[in-house]
């Protein structure tokens, strides 16, 4: 096999090498998603959930290998790109920067895992890590970041900002798994004998507290990579403010998210606070480069806020979003487009003549539009055939006597035989009253509860 000379200067090894590292960290966020999600669920779809994870990297990576680098860079037109399939023609010396973008397209693909947790068919799995990779998130790529992206180039020196994803990602990821949670509808264990909501519990909180910690250590190496090349004279400082705006934010959206559930319901909130928090990193990405630490910290904070509203409001509208995935990635990801407008050091309202600053809120609210426009359709071209065929959701008997017994062959804890006096009821029963003692079960008509912040967790 014959190599690329890319070159020996520094410059263009160090640049590589970035990539490289900083792609290695944004993959490793896989298994914050793993965690989080496997901790969320019930524990009689902790296997299933933890096994589509990996399938969702295995698949998403080989069709963004295939087709989703192509149409996301590839040359084209201005819709979608058209030549790099499976790399052909594409340069070794850019192969570091296809394995960045690769781990952008896996995690835009797992947010929506958990969305549909315990319940959601392998057909779904498949069907949506495939088509997210290989086309409907190289298309917003294609749209925002390629040589030919319209949205960015935008008119007179005015257009969309989007940097690590806020839009891209984010947004993209949690439309679709809007979409996806509501024509699935709610799991069984979510509704009580009345058919209303109720909390359901996580199995393990230390697994969603470790998977978040983990996800914001690779929001640092998301936004951090971002930069594509250090080969600029301000490249180590855009790094360090970068670095330090994405911790603040996170920061930031945990402490608010955590202080107003605080208020609302007088008890401190573990699982809201890893909310918040991912929701600060998530808004942050859009404007990471461009705004000061106190921005940072206000998007950050607001962005908790905005997760809060919405991981209330879903289950009044019937929506079962099992690790309220739209919350923290779409709502924090719209929230953080917006800000953008705000608090840009370049173009945004309180920096520039209000005629430019307007013009580029005008982007930020285009793109947006354009990006929920474009993932809402593509999910209900994915999504609906499949609920038609009866191919989108498990069988009632499957999901009440646990994914993982119905698919998996097992349990993923043998907690019998590790404390045979434990008697633990881990089937799914049609009164739907599972790990629920006599004095916490739900009393007929009960409406949704926000007390249970353990329902609202990612």
């Amino acid at each position: 096999m014959k190599f690329d000379e890319c070159g020996t200067d520094v410059a263009t090894v160090v640049d590589g090498l970035y990539l490289i590292i900083m792609a290695i960290m944004v993959y490793n966020m896989q298994l914050g998603f793993a965690l989080l999600e496997a901790g969320t669920v019930s524990i009689n779809a902790t296997m299933a959930t933890l096994f589509k994870n990996v399938f969702d990297m295995f698949i998403g990576t080989v069709s963004f290998l295939v087709f989703g680098y192509a149409f996301a860079f590839g040359h084209g037109n201005k819709f979608i790109g058209n030549e790099g399939f499976v790399l052909d023609s594409v340069s070794q010396c850019d192969y570091p920067f296809f394995f960045f973008q690769a781990a952008f397209a896996a995690a835009c693909t797992t947010i929506i895992s958990g969305s549909v947790a315990g319940r959601a068919s392998s057909t779904m799995y498949i069907v949506y890590s495939m088509g997210v990779t290989g086309l409907v998130y190289p298309v917003v790529v294609h749209w925002v970041w390629s040589s030919n992206a319209w949205l960015t180039e935008g008119s007179n020196g005015h257009g969309f900002v989007d940097f690590a994803g806020s839009g891209v990602v984010h947004t993209t990821g949690g439309i679709i798994a809007l979409v996806g949670a509501w024509l699935l509808k709610p799991r069984l264990s979510r509704l009580d004998l009345d058919g209303d909501f109720r909390p359901v519990r996580p199995h393990s909180v230390p697994l969603i507290i470790m998977g978040g910690l983990i996800l914001v250590v690779g929001f640092l190496a998301f936004n951090a990579g971002s930069l594509i090349s250090l080969q600029s004279a301000d490249a180590v400082s855009r790094i360090g403010v970068i670095a330090i705006n994405t911790i603040v934010a996170a920061s930031a959206g945990g402490l608010m998210g955590t202080f107003i559930d605080y208020i609302a319901h007088g008890e401190m909130s573990l699982l809201q606070a890893t909310n918040g928090m991912l929701a600060g990193s998530v808004a942050i990405c859009a404007s990471a480069h461009v705004v000061l630490p106190w921005a940072a910290l206000l998007i950050g904070g607001i962005a908790g806020i905005v997760c809060l509203g919405w991981s209330y409001v879903l289950p009044k509208l019937g929506i079962d979003d099992a690790v309220s995935a739209f919350p923290v990635h779409a709502g924090a990801g719209l929230w953080g487009l917006f800000a953008v407008a705000f608090f840009s050091t370049e173009t945004g309202l309180f920096y520039v003549e209000a005629d430019a600053g307007f013009k580029g809120l005008g982007w930020q609210l285009l793109g947006s539009l354009v990006i929920v426009a474009w993932s809402s359709v593509m999910a209900l071209i994915m999504f609906y055939p499949l609920k038609l065929m009866g191919k989108l959701r498990v069988t009632q008997e499957y999901e009440e006597r646990g994914l993982d017994l119905s698919y998996y062959g097992g349990k993923a804890y043998n907690v019998e035989s590790a404390n045979p006096k434990v008697s633990v009821d881990l089937k799914l029963d049609h009164q739907r009253a599972h790990l629920y003692t006599d004095d916490s079960a739900p009393k007929a008509g009960l409406q949704v509860s926000h007390r249970s912040s353990e329902s609202r967790v990612i």
